[in-house]
């Protein structure tokens, strides 16, 4: 192994965050994507959907900070992906839901260097079983139109898009981005979910 390269994903464990322990490696986490392509809104009179478009510059997103430790302390599963040398490379955030019965996923990032290596799975396994553990039937996610991979990788976990808001996000900050809402039925404890 090179040293450039990072060590397989079964090299990581999970353990719950801790605010205060890790505001400055959560601070310093690279949580940014770069895209080519996007999603954008097909509408009709009584419908949307939505149509791929390849950009003609790539599209660059970073999440705030302050957005992800306003999410980390409303979170009922906080949970951080650790490397050998205990540093974050991962995390899952999400907020039980009684009104609607549901697991909403704040929050699930993996860093550059990880990503596509099966990291993204084991947070999104580790949020499933959270619910499952707790009865509750259904996972509930939202991400941007601009988000293209995340999209990509909902869907292949089995989730469905069930809602598109075009004016969720204000233009002023957020540009052409639009929220896709997903959601999946929780399998039962134990079950394994989509494969990954």
């Amino acid at each position: 192994m090179t040293a450039d390269r990072e060590p397989p994903a079964g090299a990581i464990t999970l353990r719950a965050i801790d605010p205060a322990r890790d505001a400055a490696a959560l601070r310093a986490f690279d949580a940014s994507y770069v895209t080519d392509r996007v999603y954008v809104a097909d509408t009709g009179a009584l419908s949307l959907g939505l149509a791929e478009s390849r950009l003609q510059a790539p599209f660059h997103k970073r999440y705030p900070f302050d957005d992800i430790a306003e999410d980390v302390r409303a979170a009922d599963l906080a949970q951080a992906a650790l490397d050998a040398r205990a540093r974050i490379v991962g995390f899952v955030l999400a907020e039980e839901r009684g009104w609607n019965a549901s697991l909403q996923i704040t929050g699930l990032f993996v860093a550059p260097g990880w990503r596509g290596r099966g990291l993204g799975g084991r947070l999104l396994r580790r949020a499933t079983d959270h619910a499952a553990a707790r009865g509750i039937p259904r996972l509930r996610l939202e991400t941007q139109n601009t988000n293209f991979a995340a999209v990509n990788f909902y869907r292949k976990a089995g989730f469905r898009l069930c809602g598109i808001d075009l004016s969720l996000y204000d233009p002023a900050h957020y540009g052409p981005e639009f929220a896709l809402h997903f959601d999946r039925e929780t399998p039962a404890q134990g079950a394994a979910p989509p494969a990954l």
